[in-house]
């Protein structure tokens, strides 16, 4: 995350243009019918672009509270990046014990362990030794890893492994690895908007690679407008209405290791394999660290399973796209769609 720091700027102005093209968000339609009452900020953090809107008229009360969500944010991701070899994560990566870990890191791995045991395991912080053998595999020879290599990765994926105290943050195993990826920028969105909302800001947005967390309406009466991306090219997608809502999408089109999607960045910590029937996630939720988090479960444990999980969660939906392109909704999602 914070190696983004070292990008020239016209690297920066190029991820700014594939991000606004790639991210979909139907809220800038929203944005340009009432301008005058509208703030907007771009930042590039965590290696993506970021987007805040806020709606209000004290342009200069806007913009200082926009550059206190900017920092917030930014401590935050360096909170909980694997990338960065001073962070708390890499730290536990090299073998150490962090001790004595920000409330925040520990709030965030406590419900990461909440939803792993929810979950049966589908959700685990701890699939970085699988995540590895495949990008390593991929990238040495374009292949993908021997049934053999992915045992012996599966050996030291489990969060039940993770011990998380007051006191330290460790793992009970050797050779396992942390990582945040499919959380974090949901909880660095979340405190973005808190920040907003403490700067007394009701109706803001905020969105980092395509995942938002929608505070309030656009104005009164009016919800923000949010269009998704679709899976493959050719795919028509409907719009949502979100108001105090999150929106998360994982799919297997962000990184995949096969022409056909069928091996890519989200892989089963259970049995080291990528999920094969949906394309595509996306999860509407309160905030955005839980939205992020369904979208990557519900994608390794497919849709019947997927949906039937988000009835545990109040407030939570899908739009989900199978591998043949077909969609498939929770029964309250149609309440969202535009």
């Amino acid at each position: 995350m914070t190696a983004s720091n070292t990008l020239s700027r016209r690297k920066f102005l190029k991820i700014m243009a594939v991000g606004g093209a790639l991210s979909g968000l139907g809220y800038w339609a929203n944005r340009a019918a009432n301008q005058a009452h509208s703030v907007h900020r771009t930042d590039l953090l965590m290696g993506m672009v970021v987007n805040l809107t806020l709606m209000g008229d004290e342009s200069a009360q806007a913009e200082a509270a926009a550059d206190a969500t900017l920092a917030e944010m930014r401590r935050l991701a360096d909170l909980f990046t694997r990338f960065d070899p001073a962070s708390p994560v890499s730290q536990l990566n090299k073998g150490d014990i962090i001790g004595y870990p920000s409330p925040e890191l520990r709030t965030l791995l406590k419900d990461a362990q909440t939803l792993h045991a929810v979950s049966n395991g589908a959700f685990d912080v701890t699939v970085k030794p699988l995540l590895d053998l495949y990008q390593s595999t991929e990238a040495r020879d374009g292949s993908l890893p021997s049934q053999a290599a992915v045992e012996r990765a599966l050996d030291r994926v489990g969060a039940q492994n993770l011990r998380i105290t007051g006191d330290e943050i460790c793992f009970l195993k050797a050779g396992m690895g942390l990582t945040l990826d499919g959380i974090a920028k949901g909880a660095v969105i979340d405190g973005g908007v808190s920040t907003l909302n403490a700067h007394g800001f009701p109706n803001v947005l905020v969105e980092a690679g395509g995942d938002l967390l929608a505070s309030g309406g656009h104005s009164i009466q009016r919800p923000w407008k949010i269009a998704l991306r679709a899976p493959r090219t050719d795919q028509a997608m409907p719009s949502l209405y979100v108001e105090n809502r999150a929106v998360a999408t994982s799919g297997d089109y962000l990184q995949a290791f096969t022409s056909d999607y069928s091996a890519h960045h989200i892989i089963d910590p259970r049995r080291g394999i990528s999920p094969a029937e949906l394309a595509s996630a996306t999860v509407i939720a309160p905030t955005a660290a839980l939205a992020d988090s369904l979208a990557t479960t519900v994608m390794v444990v497919g849709s019947e399973a997927g949906i039937a999980l988000l009835a545990h969660y109040p407030g939570c939906e899908a739009y989900l796209i199978d591998k043949q392109l077909r969609p498939i909704l929770s029964p309250g999602m149609a309440d969202y769609l535009a």
